[in-house]
């Protein structure tokens, strides 16, 4: 019975996967409006999605025009790459499941190439003196961000942590480590929620502010959050073998009461 819903199911994922090839083509699908994708540019954190998706469709499959199409799509972010002021953090999101998963499956040196650059980037956004990797940019107009660091940050370390490995550069791990360290010194409350953002002296490493973000309040437990914590420390505990990673200290519960009160 197990063996059969999985064939029915890795069928239908196959078949969805091709008829939204077919659809949705050479653009990223971030949004939509009237039940219809809207064919957006790529300078946005989830642009690697789709192209990822295409690669394990091409993996199942083997399709080549399916790794064409994910080709074309990283193509069209290829110019992200040289122009630094539209990235930020999310690096690892836009390029781990595009130029490495091609890397990973077809061995092509340029996306090897692409895979390091974004790597390379994304390890000039760490502050060595406060160890954290900045989360965004100061857009014209816009308040200092240098020391905003966002819990989604977690998820792009893998990143860093394969440049380590592929270079024998014990940098990118090491930045990758530290601001694993960082979230889990500075992000994780008593009760194993988490904070969206946490503010800090980009100079000094001093925590100014901690703010809930996109949770139901201020101090709710945001599930969305939560899972890249779960995710990105396992990521860290795989790469290190540091038990701090894998075992947190015991949490406080708290009643569905005071998750949804503010401060």
């Amino acid at each position: 019975m197990a063996t059969t819903w999985f064939q029915d199911a890795k069928a239908y994922i196959e078949q969805k996967t091709a008829y939204n090839a077919t659809t949705i083509g050479p653009f990223f699908p971030h949004t939509t409006l009237a039940g219809h994708y809207q064919l957006a540019e790529p300078q946005w954190w989830t642009a690697g999605f789709w192209p990822g998706i295409l690669w394990h469709h091409y993996h199942a499959t083997q399709d080549q025009a399916t790794a064409a199409l994910a080709e074309q799509l990283e193509e069209k972010m290829q110019p992200l790459l040289s122009d630094p002021s539209k990235l930020d953090h999310d690096m690892g999101f836009m390029w781990t499941l595009t130029s490495l998963a091609r890397y990973d499956l077809t061995h092509d040196s340029k996306a090897k190439t692409n895979a390091l650059l974004a790597a390379t980037l994304l390890l000039g956004r760490f502050n060595s003196a406060s160890r954290y990797l900045e989360a965004w940019n100061s857009w014209q107009g816009a308040d200092d961000t240098s020391g905003i660091v966002i819990i989604d940050s977690l998820m792009n370390i893998s990143l860093l942590y394969w440049a380590s490995e592929e270079t024998s550069d014990p940098r990118f791990a090491v930045a990758a480590t530290q601001h694993a360290e960082t979230i889990l010194r500075e992000f994780v409350r008593e009760d194993g929620s988490i904070h969206h953002m946490v503010n800090f002296n980009s100079a000094t490493g001093e925590v100014l502010e901690k703010i809930g973000g996109q949770g139901f309040a201020e101090m709710s437990a945001w599930s969305r959050g939560c899972a890249w914590a779960i995710y990105g420390f396992a990521i860290a505990y795989h790469y290190t073998q540091k038990p701090e990673f894998f075992w947190l200290k015991p949490i406080k519960q708290r009643s569905i009461l005071q998750m949804q009160t503010r401060k």
